[in-house]
This record gives C-alpha cells, structure tokens and sequence, in this order.
C-alpha cells in the first residue's frame, strides 16, 4: 500500500539520519552502541531488517535538507504576511486574557466600576468570548445595574449556549430586576446543564417563590367600589369623612376623658368580639352589632357618663357649662343629641344603605 511504501521511506530516513550521527561522532563511544541497538529494534518494528538492502525506499532527500527547506518556507511565509494575521489574532487574545484577569482581580476586591471597565477592554480585543460577558455582567449586578447585567449574561449564553454560569448570571439579572419567570427560565437551562448545581437550584426555588407572592399579591389586592370609597368589612364607610366630621371626634374626645374607652375594652363582648376579628379576620356584620343589647347598653352607660356631651364641646375638648355653677346638665341625653346630629345621621343612613347592598350580594 501506499501508505505502508511512505512510512518505511519515513524509517529508512531516520535510520540513515542515525547512521550519519555516529559517523560524523555526533554521537561515539556507549550511546554509539546504543544507537546501532535503536536501529534495529525501530526497523523490526515496522517490518524492516536493519542489516539489509533498504535502498528501494531511500529517498533523494535527506532528513536534514527537507527540515532545512521547510524551516525556510514557514520564515518566507510569516516575512511574506501569510500568519500575521494569525499571530495578531494571538497578541489580541492574550492581552484580552491579560484583562480579564485583572478584572477578575477588582471584582474580587470590590472595585466593580473598575472590573467593568477592564472587561470592556477586554471584550474591545476579543468579542466572541462568552465569559468576558458573563463576567461584566457580574459586574453589573453588583452595581445594582441589572439591564445592563441581563443585556451582557444574554449576550454570553448566545456565544456560548453551553455556559451554564452564564445563565446562572442572566437568572440574577432578571430577579433583580423582578422578572420572576425570566428568571426562572434561565436557572432552569443551567441546571439543564449542570443538574447537581446547588446555587442554581437554591436560585430557582427563591424566583418561583417570588413568583408565587407576587401572583398572589395582585390577586388578593382590593378593589375600589363605585363612588371612589374603598372596599371594607365596615359597609364601605367612609373613614375620611368620619374623622373630618365634628361630631364624630367629639364623641371620641368625650369617650377617653371619661374613661370609656377603658370601659369598652373591658366589656366581655367588646372583648369577645375583638378575639373573633383577631382569629377570623372579618368584622361583624353592623346592623348585627347595633341590635346587640350589651352593646347598645353598653353605649349608653358610656352616653350618660360625667363629661360626655353632645357636639357641643370646643376644640379643646372641655364640656360646656349650664347655668348652675359649671355642672354637666344630666337632663339631657348626649347620645340622642349626638344621633339627631344631621350630618352624622346622613353617613349612618349612606352607611345602612350599604349593608343592606352588601346582604343582598
């Protein structure tokens, strides 16, 4: 065959190439000796008796003068301009080698503006290398700017679709940036990649988290009701205008200078109804709490007590005197006076109207 005709003129070439050694005491005495035992187990070992005629596969050529040409060649080929454009792709990649490693070495320290612009050169020299990317990107996020960090980590995945920490680093772009299922898609393609990750999958589990409470938050999220008042256990009340209302701040103010509120909390049905809010969540139905006799006796003892008035009282909050020496005139019912108030009686009715909607629905 061809191939085995080469190979032997290959043999017989560096057999002669040996022979020449000793005669011209390139090499003499022992390693002669050696040498001549060389030779023949070479020749043996591809069929070849070192001792024989081997002239039918001397070529005219020997071993020195083909090295010889061929030196000469690669010289004028790189003099000529054929590789320098190879050895400049090298002095490229090696300086963009140079400056990652640098980069890595502020990133390390902290220094991530810094480890950003080093990479830049880098990426400026080579910009097919996917870690250059992957590791600006780091970069990135640690500054906070993560559209710039997802934009580089995308970058790096596409030159190298194999890169698992790239998709690890464009998986923490998108959760910083609260694209959850982003997020999530690309931890998933790592660990694709490399199943036994345990940050990556620690990563995926926190964004499906994320992604869980942040579903349930817009579903949970309350409604506004026609006429700009806001969704409540209370009927759709309106809050605002109860705390702007005199009447309503005046009995609040009555109620803590005379005690009342103390009173109220110790009641066993305030008490009762407060631990069934706490552990249900809801408040009772209104017209329910109204009807309740403790409670509406329960009003009005708090009505009736010293210092409890009508929408009489001044911004300060002092009673006002009748005619006998300062005393609070008993007589008069400062729970009825407070109820025949117009204003309060026009948001109670607004506010029954509601619960009646509501029982309704």
């Amino acid at each position: 065959m061809a191939s085995n005709e080469n190979t032997r003129k290959l043999v017989v070439s560096i057999l002669d190439f040996l022979d020449r050694a000793v005669q011209n005491n390139v090499i003499f005495g022992d390693e002669a000796e050696g040498i001549e035992v060389a030779k023949q187990c070479i020749a043996e070992g591809f069929g070849l008796d070192a001792s024989g005629d081997l002239s039918a596969y001397k070529v005219p050529n020997t071993l020195e003068d083909i090295f010889e040409k061929y030196s000469h060649s690669s010289a004028d080929k790189a003099s000529s301009g054929e590789f320098g454009s190879k050895h400049e792709e090298e002095d490229r990649a090696a300086k963009a080698e140079a400056k990652k490693k640098l980069g890595n070495e502020q990133l390390i320290k902290g220094n991530f503006q810094e480890a950003i612009n080093l990479y830049t050169e880098a990426i400026n020299l080579v910009d097919t290398n996917a870690i250059y990317y992957g590791n600006r990107a780091a970069a990135y996020s640690q500054l906070g700017d993560h559209g710039s960090a997802a934009a580089d980590a995308q970058k790096a995945v596409e030159l190298d679709p194999s890169y698992a920490k790239g998709y690890s680093r464009l998986g923490h772009a998108h959760y910083g940036l609260e694209n959850y299922q982003a997020a999530i898609d690309a931890y998933s393609k790592g660990l694709e990649l490399e199943p036994t990750n345990v940050n990556l999958q620690s990563s995926l589990n926190a964004a499906k988290t994320k992604l869980t409470e942040s579903t349930s938050s817009v579903n949970t999220r309350e409604t506004p009701t026609p006429g700009n008042a806001t969704s409540s256990p209370l009927g759709g009340m309106d809050f605002a205008s109860m705390l702007n209302n005199p009447a309503i701040m005046n009995m609040a103010r009555n109620m803590m200078n005379s005690g009342g509120i103390d009173t109220l909390m110790k009641n066993p049905a305030i008490a009762k109804m407060a631990e069934n809010v706490k552990k249900t969540g809801k408040f009772p139905d209104m017209s329910d709490l109204m009807s309740n006799p403790e409670i509406a006796n329960l009003a009005s003892n708090i009505a009736s007590q010293p210092g409890a008035t009508s929408g009489g009282n001044d911004s300060s909050g002092a009673s006002s005197r009748s005619g006998d020496g300062g005393r609070s005139d008993k007589s008069a019912d400062p729970l009825a006076s407070l109820l025949n108030n117009p204003e309060l009686a026009k948001m109670a009715q607004q506010f029954m109207g509601n619960n009646k909607d509501q029982k309704k629905q």
